[in-house]
């Protein structure tokens, strides 16, 4: 529609319906995809975006065939600058395996000799929005401040990221270092969520530490969600929570062969 909108305006109007995006290419049979043509529009087009939907993608090769697709080679790589750890339940509380390694980055910080002051952010995720928020209670409930987000957080504002504050890139990101202690302090270094925030914002480079608490549904996920620390070249650490031996330990050994993959 857009694109229909700027030919009209430069004088070379050319059909649309709504019906013109097809659903999927899945749906769109051999029939539909013989009675629909390239459109020559009045201009070039040059799109960029982070991912390309099912429904655009069949747009594209539909009335776009000639389009040249340009990809970075590390798409779907970690960065250089992440290092992976694993982190092995003991079999007993989990929420409590997760507030140890959190103590434990902290206690880390503080003996580095660039340390400044500023105790890193940790963004962990989950799978489910319950999972999220028993989890920030029972951080708080140990002392540890956090933000609990979900889709349906009261925490979250429509319409801005005020929300994010202290965890996002920002012309503040550079403001007087917080408190040693989190807990000291106002200002929560734990965010806790679900895949929502895994995509489309640039995290403050004191996001050192991703904790995935529960294993995503593909790599691609995983991608994303590590993607939220160690971006534009900075430090960064994914922490991957699983059983690492005995009974049930497979998958986790799966998960490791994965993502050892994606660093090739």
């Amino acid at each position: 529609m857009l694109l229909a909108d700027i030919a009209a305006a430069r004088g070379q109007p050319v059909p649309y319906t709504p019906d013109l995006l097809p659903p999927s290419p899945e749906t769109s049979t051999a029939s539909t995809l013989s009675q629909n043509a390239p459109i020559n529009y009045p201009f070039n087009l040059i799109l960029t975006t982070a991912t390309i939907p099912s429904s655009l993608a069949a747009y594209l090769d539909i009335y776009h065939p000639t389009l040249t697709r340009l990809a970075s080679p590390k798409l779907h790589r970690l960065p250089s600058t992440m290092k992976t750890e694993y982190e092995s339940w003991t079999g007993g509380n989990k929420y409590a395996d997760v507030e140890r390694r959190i103590r434990k980055v902290w206690a880390e910080d503080s003996i580095r000799s660039d340390f400044d002051g500023k105790l890193s952010k940790i963004l962990i995720f989950c799978n489910k929005g319950s999972k999220v928020q028993s989890l920030g209670d029972f951080l708080k409930d140990k002392g540890i401040p956090n933000v609990a987000l979900t889709k349906d957080s009261g925490a979250r504002n429509i319409g801005n990221n005020h929300h994010l504050d202290g965890f996002l890139r920002t012309a503040n990101s550079e403001r007087k270092p917080t408190p040693s202690s989190p807990s000291e302090g106002k200002e929560p270094h734990v965010m806790i969520t679900t895949s929502m925030l895994s995509r489309g914002l640039d995290f403050s480079p004191y996001v050192r530490h991703v904790f995935i608490v529960d294993e995503p549904r593909n790599m691609v996920d995983f991608l994303h969600r590590a993607g939220r620390s160690a971006r534009a070249g900075q430090v960064g650490k994914v922490v991957v929570f699983g059983k690492l031996k005995g009974r049930g330990s497979l998958r986790t050994t799966e998960m490791k062969k994965k993502v050892g993959a994606l660093r090739k």
